[in-house]
């Protein structure tokens, strides 16, 4: 069956942050992409392929309704070069972070990490070093964006993920650490609490000021002379590092 113009119409308007939320679902492209969503409980709406990949797909996702792709209809795809499969996936719930603060572990937080392939790392990462969540404030790059979810290899449905505010996030009652490349305290010599809030700043701006002047900061070391590291590669540090805290 070809893709009806309606569902056309709906993976095009998940191209952008605003269909996404209007439909409660989001586009997920790509065979590894489509290979990690298909071991997943995630809820695929419907998939759809070029004609050489229909049978290949259809095994991938045995549940779902594969449709068939028209020729030209790159335009579907967001990335350049599409890989002629995709899937329209709906959106997992969103919990409060009063849910992750309950649960038993370190909390993420990314500050207005604005690029949606960081925040996809950060997610994989988040998801391999078993932390209890990720909280996301200040205009975060969402994580429901196609580039955020091929990069998060499939964590974007199994991390569990809140949206705050600051005013929220300070009223937590737990620790609450910043990663700070002039703070005085080294990550790999401070005492760190596994049970706490760790924020990771945008690479342009660093961590919001109400945040940092509340905050516990600590910096990771380096010995090159590049000023800081990309905000992905600190936040995996973290996330190792915090894996080696005795319980």
């Amino acid at each position: 069956m070809i893709l009806p113009k309606s569902k056309a119409t709906l993976v095009r308007a998940l191209h952008r942050r605003k269909g996404r939320r209007e439909h409660g679902a989001f586009l997920v492209e790509g065979d590894r992409a489509l290979a990690e969503i298909a071991v997943s409980d995630a809820d695929v709406r419907f998939a759809f392929a070029r004609g050489e990949r229909i049978d290949e797909i259809q095994s991938l996702l045995p549940a779902a309704t594969i449709y068939l792709l028209e020729k030209h209809s790159d335009a579907l795809f967001a990335t350049d070069n599409p890989q002629g499969v995709g899937a329209v996936v709906s959106m997992p719930r969103l919990p409060p972070l009063q849910e992750l603060i309950s649960r038993d572990g370190a909390i993420l937080v990314l500050d207005g990490v604005s690029d949606p392939g960081n925040v996809g790392t950060i997610l994989r990462s988040a998801e391999w070093f078993g932390l209890a969540g990720v909280a996301l404030l200040n205009e975060c790059a969402d994580p429901f964006n196609p580039k955020c979810v091929r990069a998060s290899m499939g964590a974007v449905v199994r991390v569990a993920i809140a949206e705050t505010t600051v005013d929220e996030l300070l009223s937590v009652e737990l620790p609450l650490y910043a990663l700070d490349g002039s703070a005085r305290i080294s990550l790999s010599d401070s005492p760190i609490a596994r049970r706490a809030l760790y924020v990771v700043g945008s690479e342009a701006h660093g961590v919001s000021t109400e945040i940092a002047q509340r905050a516990t900061g600590i910096a990771i070391r380096g010995h090159g002379a590049i000023e800081s590291l990309n905000a992905a590669v600190a936040a995996s540090i973290l996330c190792y590092e915090l894996t080696r805290v005795d319980e």
